[in-house]
């Protein structure tokens, strides 16, 4: 798979998982004064990600966000991510992907 294809299906993975979850929970936290909002599909993951940005957490459900992050796991939503088209060799120093 080439690297148009791997975010197309990572796209298509996150669609289904959002139609498979059997709720979505949404929570936006401010970050460098932009509100990010947090799309759970379902809420496994809930416990594992929100104890570590709990302090970035705001009420602003009506305002428009800044920047939208999906976030869903394959288990509970039965929608397997696709394999990457690289490697763990592929990733340098600083953590960027050589190649994406």
């Amino acid at each position: 798979m080439d690297v148009e294809g791997f975010y197309v299906a990572a796209s298509q993975a996150s669609t289904r998982s959002f139609t498979n979850a059997q709720n979505t929970i949404v929570r936006d936290i401010s970050l460098a004064g932009l509100t990010i909002r947090l799309n759970f599909a379902g809420d496994v993951l809930l416990p594992v990600v929100l104890p570590a940005i709990s302090h970035l957490l705001i009420d602003s459900i009506s305002k428009e966000a800044d920047y939208v992050i999906e976030i869903w796991d394959s288990a509970s939503t039965y929608s397997d991510f696709p394999i990457a088209p690289c490697s763990v060799d592929n990733i340098e120093f600083r953590g960027e992907i050589n190649g994406l």
